[in-house]
């Protein structure tokens, strides 16, 4: 390479890496916001799992003192989080830094394919748009599957192209590949099935040597086989059977009942849900124009010049089809789930772009590709109203759960909303306390737990967000981690306050002035009345000026980089003195 190349390659690269500053820059959230921990179930469990699996040597957690297992196996975490997890001196909230790290790790991949496509100096375009999709800021914050997931199944499609284009494979090349692969289903099961490609690649490369083929594709697969038994024999620990899991114990409505997780009826209202979604309508422009545009190379027989690109698109087709098979008849409809489509489609739409417009100048191909992007990710940011009930909840339920911690006294009963689980870690447990959760709109209220399979024991349910069953539970097959809530049984207070114990009732902005009257009116026909305990405000956290701006620019009705003032009022509910 010449003097200039390596100037040119300096600066190319000095460049991206000034991206990448600037992307971490725009991503990370101070921890006592909670952003780590926004959806729950998944982000505390696999958060607070992970805490306690190196504090008290169990990969679960308590609600109320009593252990529970997670719904989700400990390989995302152990495999992901755990560098996070010291580096933070055990600070769950910091878990989000591993996140940061794999998406800036899949900026860096982005930009690579691009340039092994042929875009040249384009080729940090694909990066930048991304960092301009909503989706993929909101995931870059949050301890869940999608930006690792998005980033293996990238860094598995980077690989394959240059496995296919090697003459020949050595066993200890296909060994690593199959550790990759088997990483990326231990985060997500689905990654398993990117063996297949690596399987018609070498199918290919052996050329009637079926003995040599077997070898590779059998090395290549022996990890994800060990991933499986090691998963199973987890299961046979935890949950007394390889073929059950934590979706079993927690969900077994609707997992007990396979016609209700998986079933031809969901796939149309799923496809039509799917597809009144931007993401997925700027998901089908991407990939549809890619996959035309690979068809017309095949048809003029360009393969040489457009080799990786070939293959790319052969990749993402094949894991397209994975998950479409999937998810078009699974019971729970979420875009989130064809993310690495998103962001591969993306890619192979911006690099058939640049070679349709290849005889025009870079300056004018850069703006002609932006403008399309632009306008498919401008739909997107129309509709974010599935991330705001999220953002704003999240740092209050977090907040909340600390003051209660720290003033309330040991041994005392709170009726509280928010996620039990963040509330037991976060402010609980060290005192004591104990949750009478004020509704059952929240995970674990609204749930029972199965320790054993109960699909020969009554008839499958209507729907499947029938997710409590009275005759189970009656019984004792199946219970509940909290058999009461105070919306619906208000009259256990009265227990609670005869075998001694104190209980104060939290006020929040969540209980309209309405609902409080009415059960402040229920309470006084019981004998109690409600005592102020105390006032204790938690001031705002002011965003960063230019962070604030770019999420304003993404999210234009919420951010999620500040937290509001949140006043937290208590009332003891005492008998009323005759």
């Amino acid at each position: 390479m010449t003097i200039s190349g390596y100037r040119n390659n300096f600066f190319r690269n000095l460049i991206f890496v000034g991206l990448l500053s600037l992307a971490a820059f725009f991503i990370y959230l101070p921890p006592e916001l909670g952003a780590a921990l926004t959806i729950p179930p998944d982000s505390s469990e696999y958060s607070i799992c992970l805490a306690n699996l190196f504090e008290h040597g169990r990969f679960g957690f308590t609600l109320n003192g009593e252990w529970y297992p997670s719904r989700y196996a400990p390989w995302f975490p152990l495999s992901c989080l755990v560098p996070a997890y010291f580096l933070s001196g055990g600070n769950v909230l910091c878990l989000h830094w591993a996140i940061l790290a794999f998406a800036l790790s899949l900026l860096i991949v982005i930009w690579k394919m691009g340039s092994l496509c042929g875009m040249g100096r384009l080729s940090i375009l694909p990066p930048i748009l991304l960092m301009f999709m909503p989706d993929f800021l909101f995931y870059s914050r949050i301890v869940m599957t999608e930006i690792p997931y998005a980033a293996l199944v990238a860094f598995v499609a980077l690989v394959f192209v240059r496995f296919a284009n090697l003459p020949q494979v050595s066993v200890k090349y296909c060994f690593c590949v199959g550790l990759l692969i088997a990483w990326s289903g231990l985060v997500r099961s689905t990654g398993y099935t990117l063996v297949v490609p690596f399987g018609v690649v070498i199918f290919l490369k052996s050329r009637m040597n079926w003995k040599k083929g077997f070898v590779l594709l059998s090395v290549i697969g022996l990890p994800t086989a060990v991933a499986q038994l090691v998963n199973m024999w987890f299961n046979w620990r935890v949950f007394g059977s390889p073929f059950r899991s934590g979706y079993h114990y927690w969900c077994a409505v609707p997992m007990d009942f396979p016609d209700l997780v998986f079933n031809l009826k969901y796939v149309v209202p799923t496809a039509i849900g799917l597809l009144q979604q931007p993401i997925i309508q700027a998901t089908l422009v991407f990939f549809c124009v890619s996959l035309m545009f690979a068809i017309y190379i095949v048809v003029t027989k360009g393969f040489r010049e457009y080799r990786s690109f070939l293959l790319l698109v052969g990749y993402v087709s094949f894991h397209s089809l994975v998950l479409v098979l999937l998810y078009l008849g699974y019971y729970w409809i979420d875009t989130r789930f064809f993310f690495p489509i998103t962001i591969c489609s993306l890619l192979l739409f911006l690099v058939t772009v640049n070679s349709l417009l290849s005889k025009l100048g870079a300056v004018v191909r850069t703006l002609l590709a932006l403008v399309v992007v632009v306008l498919c990710i401008l739909l997107e940011i129309k509709s974010p109203a599935r991330y705001l009930y999220m953002a704003e909840r999240r740092p209050v339920w977090l907040a909340q759960a600390q003051i209660s911690g720290a003033v309330l006294p040991s041994g005392a009963i709170v009726i509280q909303r928010g996620d039990p689980n963040v509330i037991e870690y976060f402010g609980f447990k060290r005192k004591g306390l104990v949750l009478y959760p004020f509704s059952r709109e929240v995970d674990y209220v609204m749930r029972m737990t199965a320790p054993s399979r109960v699909t020969n024991l009554v008839d499958a349910p209507e729907s499947w967000d029938q997710f409590i069953i009275p005759k189970l539970v009656d019984s004792g097959v199946c219970s509940m981690p909290f058999p009461n809530a105070f919306e619906e049984c208000p009259e256990k207070v009265c227990e609670y306050i005869a075998s001694g114990r104190r209980v104060f009732l939290l006020q929040n902005h969540f209980v309209s002035k309405e609902s409080y009257e009415r059960f402040k009116s229920r309470l006084e026909g019981m004998g109690f009345s409600l005592k102020l305990f105390g006032i204790w405000n938690v001031p705002r956290i002011a965003p960063n000026p230019l962070r604030h701006l770019y999420e304003r620019l993404l999210f234009p009705d919420d951010a999620m980089d500040t937290r509001p003032e949140i006043t937290a009022i208590y009332y003891e509910i005492i008998p009323v003195r005759m």
